[in-house]
């Protein structure tokens, strides 16, 4: 429907300080940014007078009801500065845009008149977003579910007595729209010049976003939203407050009605419309009671209705998420090794479990299924879940398998509240992943071990055993090809022996060493007994020995590699 006013609004878009936006009828060298379409959206479908001016000075702001400031690439005068921040100190209204390949210049008139008014603009380089859909209820933002924008800058409040963000970017600190009072004055700053522009201007929500901003400036609004109290997070069957703060900016009496509902039933206590008659320029309260139902975002609707307008809001910011009352507790089970020892540090291959229990506040509440979740790393697959066991509705057990070495985290949450624990898992790689890794340094020993051999005897240079490669074996598998299985037995006790001793026994090192030891045998070649948990802990029990446990079972402590290459040239000196 066209404006019906016998005087119509009037914009005034400054064409003075190589504007990056600019209207039709005045093109700018270094404008990058048309706005056509805008100021034929305005004259035509609401009836505004949209023109240029070519100087910001007191007689050209006489007949001015809107300033736009369409994202500046030079900088303000004092005495602009002085012009304009008269001209809203006195009840004219001023659209600010700037931009984020404005924000960056040095604009310091511009940036203390943003000051003025209680907050500035800065560059913000993390802007990523091609939409935004984060906004605070206000008049400007009703019904707004999107923006289109393409980079942007972002605003710091520095007086939080009469500014109001009004959007926001995923980051929480990103303002990119911020209303405000000065006087009798109002101010909108938007940080991003396409919105306005003839590319982006009927995407989305935006022509939507730019109509409610002038309407706002031109005060045909009945009702301000001061303020809305909505708490972010509430507790399961817990009861918040919602307070809602209104104002009254005409000079008649307007008759409002408000309702706060709940898409997940939510209980509202006292949920009848509300309804206030409020005078001129005064404000009003209203409140309601929030009893959650179920977790998770609770989506909820705020309307308010007046003769003149109609106000809905489905979406919030910051959201409101009922969270669960109380705490998740988790216990991470034992590995035990061959010996039935508990293993300090998990290896790869291992399998483990995680059992979580949810410790609710209120007893009567453990029969809740809380939706316990386990959170993996998803970009490199360090652990898989290999079973998932709901032992009751408040506890959940998984098992997993230890995929590679390293510091795992791992996360567990209550589904959809966003209330989480998180641990850390060691695991290093076993002796079988050990070996496979360093398979190609024993391979190298192939040539220099030949060469030996063919001196020591002709006979050894025979092909057959020359082509034998190196090979590295765990100690099972090493007494397995060296010893008849009649000894076996005996040599299994003996490294199990190894395996749990408590104190320095030298004789029972003197037999590792006479009988587990790097090795040639004809048939099979040579053998090389690789035990990296067994030369640990030899090595904390025997220390004058340490370096020479690591050389019979190919190994040194934290497993590092340069150790092992040390080792590998040993072998053959």
């Amino acid at each position: 429907m066209k404006n019906t006013n016998p005087v119509p609004v009037t914009l005034y878009f400054s064409n003075c300080h190589q504007e990056y936006l600019v209207l039709p009828d005045s093109r700018q060298e270094n404008a990058q940014l048309n706005a056509d379409y805008l100021k034929q959206s305005l004259e035509k479908d609401k009836g505004y007078s949209c023109s240029s001016i070519s100087a910001i000075n007191d007689d050209n702001l006489k007949n001015c009801d809107i300033l736009v400031l369409p994202a500046l690439q030079e900088d303000l005068t004092t005495e602009e500065v002085g012009s304009i921040a008269a001209f809203v100190k006195k009840g004219g209204s001023l659209l600010s845009i700037s931009d984020a390949n404005t924000a960056r210049l040095p604009l310091f008139n511009f940036e203390s008149l943003l000051e003025t008014f209680g907050f500035s603009v800065r560059e913000y380089l993390n802007a990523q977003s091609s939409t935004i859909s984060m906004s605070v209820p206000h008049y400007v933002t009703q019904s707004i579910h999107k923006l289109a924008v393409l980079g942007f800058a972002q605003f710091l409040q520095k007086n939080t007595k009469n500014t109001y963000p009004l959007l926001f970017e995923q980051n929480p600190q990103a303002c990119i729209s911020i209303a405000a009072h000065y006087e009798k004055g109002r101010i909108i700053a938007l940080a991003d010049a396409d919105i306005l522009s003839n590319e982006k201007l009927h995407e989305l929500d935006n022509l939507n976003f730019i109509y409610q901003s002038i309407n706002w400036l031109s005060r045909k609004n009945s009702v301000d939203i001061i303020s809305l109290q909505l708490p972010s997070k509430i507790k399961f069957w817990h009861t918040e407050n919602c307070i809602l703060e209104l104002y009254n900016p005409t000079t008649t009496r307007v008759k409002l009605e408000c309702r706060l509902e709940s898409d997940q039933d939510a209980l509202i206590h006292d949920n009848q419309p509300k309804n206030r008659s409020l005078p001129p320029q005064q404000k009003t309260f209203m409140r309601w009671k929030i009893t959650p139902q179920i977790f998770g975002a609770q989506q909820m609707r705020l309307s308010i209705e007046s003769e003149q307008d109609f106000l809905y809001f489905d979406r919030f910011y910051p959201d409101t998420h009922c969270i669960a009352a109380g705490d998740i507790h988790y216990t991470i089970g034992e590995t035990k090794d061959e010996y039935n020892r508990t293993k300090l540090v998990l290896e790869t291959g291992d399998e483990f479990n995680v059992t979580a229990n949810f410790i609710a506040e209120i007893p009567n509440n453990q029969n809740i299924d809380y939706g316990l979740q386990l959170q993996l790393p998803d970009n490199i697959p360090r652990a898989v879940v290999k079973k998932t066991e709901h032992l009751s509705p408040n506890t959940c057990q998984w098992t997993l398998k230890a995929l590679e070495p390293g510091s795992h985290k791992l996360t567990i949450s209550v589904k959809g509240t966003g209330q989480s624990v998180s641990t850390y898992i060691k695991v290093k790689d076993s002796d079988t992943h050990q070996r496979q890794k360093l398979q190609h340094l024993v391979a190298a020993l192939d040539g220099e071990i030949s060469s030996r051999l063919s001196q020591a005897h002709g006979l050894f240079a025979h092909p057959e055993i020359k082509d034998v490669q190196v090979r590295l074996l765990s100690i099972k598998e090493f007494i397995d090809k060296t010893y008849s299985s009649n000894n076996t037995a005996w040599f299994n006790e003996l490294v199990k022996a190894a395996h749990l001793e408590i104190s320095e026994n030298t004789e029972l090192l003197s037999l590792l060493f006479d009988y587990i030891t790097p090795s040639f045998h004809p048939l099979t070649g040579p053998l090389i007994p690789h035990a990296p948990n067994l030369a640990i802990h030899l090595g904390n029990l025997h220390l004058r020995n340490k370096k020479l446990i690591e050389w019979f079972f190919f190994c040194a402590e934290d497993a590092e590699e340069f150790e092992k290459t040390k080792n590998s040239h040993l072998y053959t000196a």
